[in-house]
Parts: structure tokens; sequence; C-alpha cells
């Protein structure tokens, strides 16, 4: 099984609603700023032309006046005396009669009366507006429009800008509420990890939730867990049950295979020696059903003050002469922690069986402790497994892939049953990257009867 450490990181929901509402926000507030920015320059500019109309109409006003008044003035006199009281910027203007030009600056266009237009200008943009003077004479007045269309460019910034600034403070807003939102499904999340998987308890999603929607997935995920439950229970009990009825009969077979042997001739005593080696096996096989149908933490009861030494100790003095002869080992001081010793002591002899079955030099066997964990190493110099295998080969009776051609058969419970017996005292097995062979370490939690210093070792 993956840990959550090895998997590849995933995007985070409030990550992603605080996202989607900055972009809606974004796309919402362009929007709204083009469509005010047109109505805008629309009336800007509508309200300009008035403004302009209203200027060349007045202008129109005064010339005619000054023309009544002064009777030798000229009708160019008179527009360039009224021109100069014009406030507007590059101001210019044009008189036509009905056959054409009569006063003022002859490039300039007359736009059709009461009317405006653009006009180009190497220098500035233009706009120019035309009114009736009198009955048969039109005059066009034409001024710079730059400063107009910087104050819509100004504007136009301020949108984008104002755009920018609410899809920001939408997107830290959202992140906020999302936050606080979601954080019932969080709660909801803490619950199902602390459900142990070996034993999962429905009441640890324990009380209801105050949202229907979260309320009605918790529910569901209570079921599950009452089905995944009793399903396991009946599981363990009948595997318990199977391998507690094989015992006994195996045993019996086994003692009556040796009373078999020594009565028989030879080549019938190699038969029933051979016999006998797989009834054993069997009855091994039956040993490690019985731990492995052990479900979840050990409870304190049952649990002693135990030296990892000790154990290692009682289990390599078991061995056969030919096989302690290749297992080195080496303890670090005082490597203790909690927990059952013939547990213990199975987890270490399937560690080290199976290091020497795969192997055929030597077996190092080593111990490291410091403030929090006792760690138990066992290496050898075999043909060692594949970085892919190394989660799978904890499963029983999953069996490294060519594993019939690197030593003798096994069931393929023995790692299973060390990954078991780890959980079963609060601990973890895993395999560690070596340069040859396959390096098994075990880590449990420590126990110290006083507060000291770390002590850590490395491999001797």
């Amino acid at each position: 099984m993956r840990s959550e450490a090895d998997s590849p990181p995933r995007p985070s929901l409030v990550r992603r609603v605080a996202a989607s509402a900055a972009v809606a926000a974004a796309i919402g507030g362009a929007l709204a700023a083009l469509a005010s920015a047109a109505l805008a320059i629309q009336l800007i500019a509508a309200y300009e032309d008035r403004a302009l109309l209203t200027t060349t109409a007045h202008l129109a006003a005064e010339v005619r006046e000054e023309l009544e008044e002064e009777d030798d003035d000229t009708l160019e006199e008179a527009l360039i005396d009224e021109l100069d009281d014009v406030e507007l910027p590059y101001a210019r203007a044009r008189i036509d009669g009905p056959t054409g030009w009569l006063a003022g600056a002859r490039d300039l266009e007359a736009a059709p009366r009461d009317e405006c237009r653009d006009a180009s200008r190497p220098s500035h943009p233009a706009r120019r507006c035309t009114v009736a003077m009198g009955a048969d004479q039109r005059l066009t007045l034409e001024t710079s429009t730059a400063a107009s269309q910087a104050r819509v460019s100004i504007w136009l910034w301020s949108a984008l800008l104002g755009m920018l600034f609410g899809a920001t403070a939408g997107g830290i807003a959202t992140l906020v509420a999302a936050t606080r939102g979601l954080r019932p499904l969080r709660t909801l999340a803490g619950r199902v990890r602390a459900v142990e998987p070996a034993r999962p308890d429905p009441t640890v999603l324990d009380p209801p939730l105050r949202h229907a929607e979260l309320e009605t997935l918790r529910s569901a995920m209570v079921e599950l867990l009452e089905g995944l439950r009793s399903s396991l229970d009946s599981a363990r009990s009948f595997s318990s049950n199977a391998a507690h009825e094989l015992r006994t009969p195996l045993t019996t077979i086994v003692g009556e295979l040796e009373l078999l042997a020594e009565q028989a001739t030879t080549s019938d005593a190699r038969s029933i020696e051979r016999v006998r080696r797989r009834v054993a096996d069997l009855s091994t096989l039956v040993e490690r059903l019985l731990i492995l149908a052990q479900p979840g933490r050990l409870p304190e009861s049952a649990l002693r003050t135990i030296d990892l030494a000790d154990v290692i100790d009682a289990v390599t003095e078991s061995l056969p002469d030919d096989a302690r002869a290749r297992v080195r080992v080496d303890h670090t001081p005082d490597a203790l922690l909690r927990g059952d010793e013939s547990l213990l002591k199975a987890l270490i002899s399937n560690a080290i069986s199976n290091a020497l079955k795969f192997s055929s030099t030597e077996v190092r066997v080593w111990t490291t402790v410091d403030a929090t964990t006792a760690r138990l190493h066992v290496r050898d110099r075999g043909v060692g497994i594949a970085p892919n295998e190394r989660t799978k080969v904890f499963e029983a009776f999953y069996r490294v892939q060519g594993a019939h051609l690197a030593g003798p058969g096994g069931h393929g419970v023995g790692l299973a049953l060390i990954a078991h017996v780890a959980r079963l005292h609060g601990g973890e097995a895993h395999l560690d990257d070596v340069d040859e062979g396959t390096l098994l370490v075990v880590d449990f939690p420590s126990w110290r009867p006083h507060r000291g210093g770390a002590r850590e070792g490395g491999e001797p």
C-alpha cells in the first residue's frame, strides 16, 4: 500500500475554488469594465460634441454680432477677433458660403451642419463641428481632442487596475471563505484517517456532522466500516479457527512420522523424512497464519519491556550450527520496547530465516536506538528485491518474481508476518536501498525508563 508521503502532490480544493472565483471575478470585471468603458466613452463623446456644438454656435453668433457693430470689419477680421476668445486647445475656424470658402482656415474641411466629425492632424487628434451662421453661411470650429483621449485612456487603465484588484481581492476573500466553508470536510477527513485499517471502528466517525451533505457522506462511511469490520471479523475468525484445528493433527502427524521412521528401512526412512519435512513446513505455515489472524494493536496489558538484543540472541541460539555461523550480530545497548516476546521472536526468526534462505554469505543483524525509535536491521548479500516490489512483498502470499530461481520455495507470508507483528507493536517494516542484497528495517516505538540523550548506530 502506498503511503500518503509517497503519493504525488494533489491540487487543493480550497485553492481551486479560490482560483475559480478569481477567474470568474476577473472575467466578470473585464466584461463589466468593457461595457462601462464603451458606455462611458459614448457618453463622454456625446457630451463633448454637444459642448463643441454649443461653442461653435456661440462663436457664430459673436462673429455676426461683431459684423453688425463694426461696419468696417471684414468677415476674416471678425472671425480672427472672436476666435481669440475661444478657450479651446488648437482652435481653428472656417466660414463657408453657398459657393464655398469665405474666411478662416482653407485646409479645414467642413462637417455636415449641426454634426461633428473627427479630424486627423500630424501633431494631435482633433474634432470639428459645423453650425448654421445666418441663412446661407456655415461656421466650422475645430479643436484638439488630445486631452479628452488622455482622460479616456486614464479611465480605461483605472478600470483595468480595478478589475485586477477586484479579481485579487475576490480570490483572497474566496480563499478565506472556502477554507472556512470546507473546514467540516477536513474534520471528516481527520476522523477517516483515525480509522485503523486492521480494526475499522465506525464509532471513530462520531458524532454526526451538522451539514446535511457531509452527514450523508459520514453515514455512508459508517455503513461501509460496519460491513468491513463484520467481514474482517468473519475472515479472522475462520482463519484462526482453521489454524487451531489444523495445529493439533499436524503435530500428531509429525510425531507419528518420526516414530515410523525409526522402524522403517533406509529407503523408506528417506521417504518418510521428506514427508515429515513437508508436514513440519505446513505446521510452520499454520503458526504464521495464527499470528496474522491477530487484529489491531496489542493491548497494553499484554506488553512487557523487552530488549531486542535478548530476543535476537534467543533466536540465533536456536538456529542450526551451520546457519548460526553465518549470522553476525551487533547490538546497540538498551534497544528497549514494549511488546510481546513470542511475537517478536517470530518476527526476528522470519527475518533471519529469509536472509539465510536467499543468501549464501554472511547475514548481518544489528540494532539502533534514538529518542523515539528502536530499530532492527537485517541485511543479506543475496539477489535483492526490485524497487517496484518492495512494498508488495509485505502482502500475504506474494512472492518476488523469480524467487524460485534464487532459493528454496516458501509460502510468501514471512515478510507479511514481519510487517503485521511490527504494526501490532505500533511500528512498521520496510526495505532500504543498498548496493547489494536486501536490507530489512523494522521500526518500533522505543521505550526508556528515564530521559536521556539519543543514541544512534549504523551498520557495523
